[in-house]
């Protein structure tokens, strides 16, 4: 029988993991309202808890992800997945034993910290992974990530419904320590960063350098705004809808988006290859500004449907080209830094979204604020076509 090349042997492995680690994160972070419930937290507190949690987990993971990135591209890509991985498998079982809204604050903090499987993992494949073939094994990592996004709230609804959300927490931590385990004697990283030959900067340095590169600054602007349009939009669905769908129904429409991101990923990586990256980032973020003003515009569940699932397709098409932009344009010994800068800043628009459209929402309506985000988005494909043209002319 013939063997298999190790780059093979890591796409297979890593994308199982990745698929697991996803399913993981998504058995419980959509029921958190409910085991903030089963913590004993009162009802009318919830709501203050679910989002200082996911605030505080979304800025520890803001400051610590360049971090990383920077010790992944010195020391190994491996290490970071390792790294990633115990420490998310600890803390979900911390999750498990913890029985009081404060204490799931501290672990979701620790987590947000030292989290990063997925972008470790991605890293790695592009670092390992022939040049001919990186493209189409780093969008297939995303569509199993985009897979078991999809997964998870199906199958954390029916286990939590059996069992309690708190148990669930358990499932998710056995999952991704199993994952991890895989990876140690199942992944090979050949292609190791060598520190000795490294230039020797600060975190401050590589930060700064990455604004001094064209590409980078482009990508890092473009990743906040996909953070500002796919945030500003997918927590206010069943606000938007005035919560006229039943919890099967939400749960139909909060997957879409990670459903088209599955059937779409390998085309929107070919479609990128064979015209330009930045076109299909142009096609992506006009698209999604569409998508985001027809939604505004909707109430009927089955149209609203149909916008979701083309909001995904466009919102794939973003993140598949970010990553494959970045894979082929940045040097090896700095991609894992860009791409977790890149991390840093598309969770601030995560952050500042939800925040923003909140208070606008609650003053002037879902159909306005999505309206607001849908021509944000439109304008920052505008600009975006109008700086690359311009940039093609000045050539």
């Amino acid at each position: 029988m013939k063997k298999i090349p190790y780059y093979q042997s890591n796409i297979i492995v890593l994308g199982v993991c990745i698929f697991c680690c996803a399913v993981s994160y998504q058995l419980i972070m959509p029921f958190f309202p409910k085991l903030l419930a089963e913590l004993g937290a009162p009802k009318g507190d919830i709501s203050y808890w679910t989002g200082l949690i996911f605030s505080c987990q979304s800025a520890a993971f803001m400051v610590a992800a360049p971090l990383w990135g920077k010790v992944g591209d010195t020391y190994g890509r491996k290490k970071m997945i390792l790294r990633a991985g115990f420490v998310i498998s600890l803390s979900y079982f911390a999750m498990f034993l913890c029985r009081t809204p404060e204490q799931l604050l501290v672990i979701r903090v620790v987590n947000g910290f030292f989290t990063g499987f997925i972008p470790a993992s991605i890293t790695l494949i592009s670092t390992n992974t022939p040049e001919e073939k990186v493209l189409p094994y780093v969008a297939a990592a995303q569509m199993l990530s985009a897979a078991g996004t999809l997964a998870g709230p199906a199958a954390g609804g029916i286990l939590g419904a059996l069992n309690g959300f708190q148990s669930v927490v358990l499932i998710g931590a056995g999952a991704v320590f199993l994952s991890t385990v895989a990876v140690i004697f199942f992944v090979k990283e050949i292609n190791m960063p060598h520190p000795e030959a490294a230039e020797k900067t600060s975190l401050w340095q590589d930060i700064a350098l990455s604004f001094r590169n064209p590409v980078i600054k482009q990508l890092v602007i473009l990743n906040f705004f996909q953070g500002i349009c796919t945030q500003g939009v997918m927590p206010f669905i069943i606000i938007h809808l005035e919560n006229s769908v039943s919890e099967f129904m939400s749960g139909i429409l909060y997957s879409l988006p990670a459903s088209a991101m599955v059937f779409t990923a390998q085309r929107w990586s070919r479609l990128g290859k064979k015209y330009s990256q930045y076109m299909m980032l142009v096609v992506g973020y006009i698209g999604s500004g569409a998508a985001i003003l027809l939604l505004a515009n909707v109430h009927n569940t089955v149209l609203f449907a149909v916008f979701m699932f083309l909001f995904g397709v466009m919102n794939s098409g973003i993140t598949t080209n970010l990553t494959a932009k970045t894979v082929s344009s940045i040097e090896e010994d700095f991609r894992g830094r860009a791409l977790s800068i890149q991390s840093t800043f598309q969770t601030l628009g995560n952050v500042t979204a939800p925040v923003t459209v909140g208070v606008i929402t609650k003053t002037h309506g879902t159909a306005f604020s999505f309206s607001i985000v849908g021509v944000i988005t439109l304008l920052c494909g505008a600009v975006f076509f109008w700086v690359i043209t311009r940039k093609k002319k000045g050539e």
